[in-house]
């Protein structure tokens, strides 16, 4: 009843500390402005050619990712979350921005880092209630180097912002029409509002930024933590492993094979299960709601737990345990509906889910076929922490085995 109400699709007030960053984004924005850039943002990720279009860069910054990890083989166990993060930011600006990405030739990237600066500080601020009052926050070193950080990030992304608006102007000056189909998102946003008037560029600035914010950390985090449990679950890497030689082949993984992969859909699934992309969710109620038992009354704040629901034995056999096959089509007759919470739900579901489970299945698929990924880890004892999104304390500790 929550998840699908109208009445609770608002971001509570807790969303609020992001706001320095991504003022009434599509994070934490409520209201018709609110409405009316989720309306323009949506298909452009989800529909139209973004993915068709964009696919070759998924597959050639994975590649690049998967030659830097030929150095290695054979020498023990790395965090692969320092060579996921560096690829999906490339891919994110390619296909977000248009900007060609940098990250995994080792350029300083003011972003990549700023986002999880942010993100952290924020989290910080969510968990420690002296800190809310921003009249206190503002003057403590965490305050200031949020303010500091946000300052360099808004610089950058209004230069992206600027460049790209004089690239659109001086293509219109000599009487070229760019073909927006086959753009990045922000080419496609700025192609509308130009014709429109109808965002300012501090609106494009934090939308872009809430893009960028929600597709590198859920991409980047799920994959980490597909690749740790591939290396905890040989089986399951072979038969990974199997489905992609069957259905792939040798050749780049295109949006068609990417959804034939039934099997690493699965595990992926599996995963999100036991590490949800968001432990806790908040909403606030706009009108008084009817539950089965109570009320909920106008105004109140409702905190929704994917990492409790997602362990429920009502809805799950053996919870505890990793099966990719719970998700098969048989396995998930009768399931309720709202008993898996992938990308959030309902009104206030992810923008970007498609995009993110195939950007997710691409960065897998072409690990498993260049190497063996192993780890000392157990899935049993693995530490995790609720964080903004789930993270593990213990890391993404891999080893990597070279495949002929």
């Amino acid at each position: 009843i929550i998840m699908g109400s109208a009445k609770a699709a608002e971001k509570d007030t807790v969303y609020d500390f992001m706001k320095p960053a991504v003022i009434n984004s599509l994070i934490n924005g409520g209201g018709p402005v609110y409405r009316a850039h989720k309306k323009l943002v949506v298909p452009l990720i989800n529909g139209g050619n973004l993915i068709t279009e964009h696919i070759k860069q998924f597959n050639y910054q994975t590649k690049i990712m998967i030659k830097k990890m030929a150095d290695k083989v054979g020498t023990g166990e790395f965090d692969v979350h320092h060579a996921i993060v560096p690829c999906v930011a490339d891919i994110v600006f390619e296909t977000m921005f248009g900007v060609p990405g940098k990250a995994q030739n080792g350029e300083h990237n003011i972003l990549v880092e700023g986002t999880e600066t942010m993100l952290h500080i924020m989290y910080t601020r969510m968990m420690s209630i002296w800190l809310w009052p921003s009249i206190i926050f503002k003057q403590v070193p965490l305050g200031k180097k949020l303010t500091n950080m946000v300052a360099q990030v808004h610089q950058l992304l209004d230069k992206i912002v600027a460049d790209k608006k004089q690239e659109f102007t001086e293509m219109k000056r000599q009487g070229i029409e760019p073909d927006v189909q086959k753009s990045a998102v922000l080419e496609q946003v700025i192609s509308h509002v130009m014709k429109t008037n109808s965002w300012t560029d501090e609106e494009i600035r934090f939308e872009m930024f809430t893009l960028f914010i929600g597709s590198h950390d859920t991409i980047a985090g799920v994959s980490c933590f597909v690749a740790l449990v591939l290396a905890m679950f040989p089986d399951v890497q072979r038969k990974v492993r199997d489905e992609l030689k069957d259905v792939v082949g040798d050749h780049d993984i295109s949006e068609e094979d990417a959804t034939n992969l039934k099997y690493l859909d699965m595990v992926i699934r599996e995963t999100i299960r036991v590490f949800p992309v968001g432990p806790i969710l908040a909403r606030r109620i706009t009108g008084d709601l009817k539950l089965a038992t109570c009320t909920l009354p106008k105004g109140a704040s409702v905190y929704l737990l994917p990492f409790a629901t997602h362990r429920d034995p009502k809805h799950w056999v053996e919870p505890e345990k990793f099966m990719p096959e719970r998700f098969t089509p048989e396995n998930s007759k009768g399931r309720h509906p709202w008993a898996f919470l992938p990308f959030s739900g309902g009104l206030r579901s992810c923008p970007g889910s498609k995009y993110g489970m195939i950007c997710i299945k691409i960065i897998i698929a072409q690990l498993v076929r260049h190497y063996q990924l192993e780890t000392t880890l157990k899935y049993e004892t693995l530490n995790i922490h609720a964080h903004i999104s789930t993270r593990s304390i213990d890391g993404y500790p891999i080893s990597l085995k070279k495949i002929n």
